[in-house]
């Protein structure tokens, strides 16, 4: 009795595998930490953002006073 090499000789066609449900991939801790060091920078560029936004403004209504050192202004 000889046996079929079903590795080489499948009886039926071979067929795609199903594809599974993706829950959500697993992140590398490094990746997880990259994530959250980058949302940190954005939140704080954001912070900047409107901080100078907001010194821009006072600075055009007069409400505040600055004082310039006057060895940083140059001649003519």
């Amino acid at each position: 009795m000889s046996r079929k090499n079903t590795l080489l000789m499948p009886d039926e066609p071979a067929r795609d595998p199903e594809p599974h449900p993706v829950d959500r991939p697993q992140q590398v801790p490094a990746v997880k930490t990259l994530g959250r060091l980058f949302g940190v920078i954005t939140e704080q560029s954001q912070r900047a953002t409107q901080q100078v936004a907001e010194i821009q403004r006072q600075l055009a209504t007069g409400e505040h006073v600055v004082s310039i050192d006057t060895n940083l202004i140059g001649p003519g």
